[in-house]
């Protein structure tokens, strides 16, 4: 049975995949009120970027990669890294 955090990263995914950049940045924001995950902070800094906040975006993009790789999965820490590389 998935949790409200992965029921609110699942919702702002499908807002971003979407283009419902607010929504998104809502259902991101929700999901960091609950538990700071690298997923929520990488989906929430997404919808920053796309909103046009860019320097909040790079800063929760930044705070994804770092913990992405507290968590050891180097796959997602190279995404946010990419992202990164973009803003």
């Amino acid at each position: 049975m998935p949790t409200e955090l992965d029921t609110l990263v699942a919702a702002g995914k499908r807002a971003l995949e979407a283009g419902d950049w607010s929504a998104a940045r809502g259902c991101f924001r929700a999901a960091l009120d609950l538990r700071e995950t690298p997923e929520a902070l990488l989906g929430f800094g997404d919808a920053l970027w796309w909103l046009g906040q860019t320097r909040e975006a790079i800063t929760h993009r930044e705070r994804a990669f770092a913990a992405f790789l507290q968590q050891a999965d180097p796959v997602q820490a190279a995404i946010a890294a990419l992202w990164l590389c973009v803003d």
